[in-house]
């Protein structure tokens, strides 16, 4: 199932849409309603860009440690985020 964000209100600072945007994606959901025609571009790359190779590395160690969180790069990984990276990577044909 997909996990989606709620819509943003802010329509007129980019900023802080950006900013909004991008917490979302941090936060691992798999995308972002809209309320606005001008949310709709960023919206739609933000959530289409992935760096596979990143995210594999990072599934692999939270496999290999077993932990129930993972640290990387000042950035905390659970079961919630490797759970998407796995969506993410089996969608892109990646085991």
């Amino acid at each position: 199932k997909a996990v989606i964000d709620t819509p943003s209100f802010i329509i007129d600072d980019m900023e802080k849409l950006e900013t909004e945007f991008q917490i979302a994606v941090d936060m691992g959901f798999d995308g972002k309603l809209a309320i606005h025609p001008n949310q709709v571009s960023r919206i739609n790359k933000l959530f289409e860009y992935y760096d596979l190779d990143k995210i594999k590395a990072i599934v692999s160690q939270y496999d290999i440690t077993g932990e129930a969180v993972l640290k990387v790069d000042n950035k905390v990984y659970e079961k919630m985020h490797i759970a998407h990276f796995k969506r993410i990577l089996k969608e892109h044909g990646i085991s």
